[in-house]
């Protein structure tokens, strides 16, 4: 009776803020985008896999020995792309790689001896290196549909949605609790004329943050904005007056319960983070937000080769306040938002020993029974009323059109490499 109470508890309950995610300006922005697994996206972080934690400076296996995957679920999912990771254990240390993306494609032309060009790239690179004595150190790079045009009849260049890049040392000891610091660097746009240059806002950021063994973990996150600047042919360069400032702050604490074949955990969570943004020489505008909620995940082993996954989000707190030029201000309070309004489901499938295979089953899940969460229902997708459908048009009905986000890894056993 008591497992089947937590069952229920986990089902009804299974929720989430997933950090507060109108704080991401502030966090986390100078990360490449990469692959989540399925264990992880369907159970709404509480449970991860080495695709997860592989490139992760303070969670990744140094005795992986070598380690591979391809797919996950990253920003790329919709378009033509790939998406792969590989890890090695080393005699000295650790190395880790993550590409997703499409890199690059490209137009051009050429007329009477003038060119054109145009390319656009689609990149998220991070490499890890981990060593005995010193911790993990980390590199990341960030290309968002970054596109480049020049024309060279015209005298004009532009460089829009550019590139950003993380550097990160982790692993070392804070607290006594293990850390980490990043240092980020967001690009500008960038365009020119035959009579203006122009350069976009830039930004730096610092994170830090710790991790602690009986699963509390926090971040500090400091974003200052670098103005623009335009600066016309001959003339000096002009300052836009639009600089920001900002701070921010979040924490959380996660627990896994174990019950044989069953598990399931729970990460409350909260955070809070400002921003001032300048509007001209004189005036700036003030940006607050708090949010607070709770992250839940189950587990169910159905057998020793399948385990399935599911998770939801609630976020139980969203305060905002937003100071505006002049004397003007204005706010929100809201509670209870759901992040989904349908239970998410993962599976994975392991044939043999070290390979894994994963596919968000949600899609299909929901065609056949649907947990919507919102508003705490539970029924079947079957079609009601009218005449009952044929054996054919009912198979259409529920397998047309299916797709499964599917990752693939295994874990070769051998000695380190010299």
């Amino acid at each position: 009776m008591k497992r089947i109470l937590l069952v229920l508890a986990a089902v009804l309950l299974i929720s989430g803020a997933a950090w507060g995610q109108a704080l991401t300006a502030l966090f986390d922005w100078m990360y490449a985008d990469t692959a989540e697994s399925v264990e992880f996206s369907s159970s709404e972080g509480i449970f991860t896999s080495s695709i997860d934690d592989y490139i992760n400076v303070l969670n990744y296996d140094s005795e992986i020995g070598t380690f591979l995957f391809l797919g996950g679920n990253d920003t790329y999912s919709t378009v033509n792309r790939i998406s792969l990771g590989f890890a090695k254990t080393l005699s000295n240390g650790y190395l880790g790689l993550y590409f997703g993306g499409r890199p690059v494609t490209a137009t051009g032309t050429e007329t009477g001896g003038d060119t054109t060009s145009a390319s656009t790239w689609h990149a998220q690179l991070a490499v890890i290196y981990g060593t005995a004595n010193m911790g993990a150190f980390r590199f990341d790079l960030s290309m968002f549909n970054a596109q480049f045009n020049e024309n060279e009849a015209a005298e004009t260049s532009s460089h829009t949605n550019a590139a950003s890049i993380g550097l990160t040392w982790g692993g070392f000891q804070l607290l006594e609790m293990d850390a980490y610091v990043t240092l980020g660097i967001q690009f500008p746009d960038t365009s020119k004329t035959a009579t203006l240059e122009t350069t976009g806002t830039s930004s730096v950021g610092i994170q830090a943050g710790v991790q602690h063994e009986n699963g509390f973990s926090a971040d500090v996150g400091v974003l200052i904005g670098i103005e623009s600047e335009t600066k016309p042919s001959g003339g000096s360069a002009v300052k836009g007056n639009n600089g920001r400032f900002g701070f921010g702050v979040r924490a959380a604490y996660t627990q896994i319960v174990e019950l044989e074949k069953f598990a399931f955990g729970f990460s409350p969570n909260a955070g809070l983070g400002f921003t001032n943004i300048d509007v001209n020489a004189d005036d700036s505008t003030g940006h607050f937000r708090f949010e607070a909620g709770v992250d839940l995940g189950a587990r169910y082993q159905l057998n020793d080769k399948f385990n399935l996954y599911t998770g939801a989000g609630l976020q139980f707190i969203n305060f905002q306040h937003n100071d505006l030029v002049g004397d003007n201000s204005n706010w929100t309070f809201n509670t209870v938002n759901w992040d989904t309004t349908t239970l998410r489901f993962g599976l994975t499938f392991s044939p043999i020993e070290n390979l894994v295979i994963g596919a968000d089953i949600s899609s299909f899940v929901n065609r056949f029974f649907n947990i919507n969460i919102a508003n705490m229902t539970a029924g079947t997708a079957m079609n009601s009323g009218g005449t009952a459908p044929t054996e054919g048009a009912w198979a259409q009905s529920y397998f047309s059109g299916l797709t499964f986000n599917l990752t693939v890894s295994y874990r070769f056993s051998g000695k380190a490499s010299e």
